[in-house]
């Protein structure tokens, strides 16, 4: 697990650095609650909390009304049919509650387990 809190406080550094330059700023909603609900499909995609949480601060940017908390909840983002799956023993060193051993992700049409879809990972490659 050697290198796991300094790559959290590395991106961490990183998006808040980049936010210095945006409007709408998402590195202390990142920071807040990445250890409470999945923030992000694969490294580089959100999901739907962070998604709402961005549109929000544009809606809020821009001069407009904000979305109603019933509509913010009736959306998914289904990024092709993929959530890369999270290693389980890296979800419990950072008690992520979302994810164990057991926790299928969608993986181009499939749910697969960390181990199911490792397995086949290395396989193709």
């Amino acid at each position: 697990m050697a290198g796991l809190d300094a790559t959290v406080r590395s991106y961490l550094d990183a998006e808040f650095a980049k936010e210095e330059r945006c409007a709408v700023k998402t590195a202390s909603f990142v920071a807040e609650n990445w250890k409470k609900v999945r923030l992000f499909q694969t490294g580089n995609h959100s999901n739907v909390p962070l998604l709402v949480y961005a549109a929000q601060g544009l809606l809020a940017h821009l001069g407009l009304p904000p979305l109603p908390p019933d509509v913010c909840g009736q959306y998914f983002f289904d990024y092709e049919g993929f959530t890369l799956p999270i290693h389980p023993k890296v979800a419990a060193y950072h008690n992520l509650p979302f994810v164990d051993a057991d926790t299928p992700s969608p993986v181009f049409g499939r749910k697969m387990t960390f181990a199911e879809y490792i397995s086949r990972y290395i396989d193709c490659r």
